[in-house]
């Protein structure tokens, strides 16, 4: 009777181990596409080469689109001195789930303190980027004048 026993699970495990080589023979490995999101950032104010002074209101007037209807996630804005990103005056950064465009309206008033050697060029950087942030963040950027 034990005999039989082992014999029956054997036949059923062997079985079972069958339809799963057989199942799965037939089956195509699945590729996710990475979804096309088809980010775009327009920069309306600043703009280009526009000079400031401490203590000027810094107006920000951002349009962060998806051409392809996704949703706008993560957006970001760094105003940096150019040729040195850790300088930075402002950062900001906000998680969207707004339907293809946010616009984002701020502003930022150029600090009076600034000392003479942090006079010059600065760059006005807007970013954006979903989930994957390292296979589909998007940039632009205006550069601004800061004068004493």
């Amino acid at each position: 009777m034990n005999s039989f026993r082992i014999l029956c699970f054997n036949a059923i495990a062997f079985v079972c181990l069958l339809m799963i080589i057989i199942t799965s023979c037939g089956k195509k490995e699945v590729v996710v596409e990475p979804i096309d999101y088809g980010y775009s950032i327009s920069i309306n104010s600043p703009q280009n080469d526009i000079e400031f002074s401490a203590s000027d209101t810094l107006f920000i007037y951002i349009d962060y689109k998806s051409e392809t209807g996704e949703i706008v996630h993560f957006i970001g804005i760094n105003l940096f001195e150019e040729g040195n990103p850790e300088n930075s005056l402002y950062q900001f950064t906000s998680h969207q789930h707004e339907p293809e465009i946010f616009q984002l309206n701020d502003y930022f008033i150029i600090p009076s303190e600034l000392t003479s050697d942090q006079y010059g060029s600065y760059i006005l950087q807007a970013s954006m980027w979903s989930h994957d942030q390292e296979f589909d963040t998007v940039y632009n950027e205006v550069k601004i004048l800061v004068n004493d």
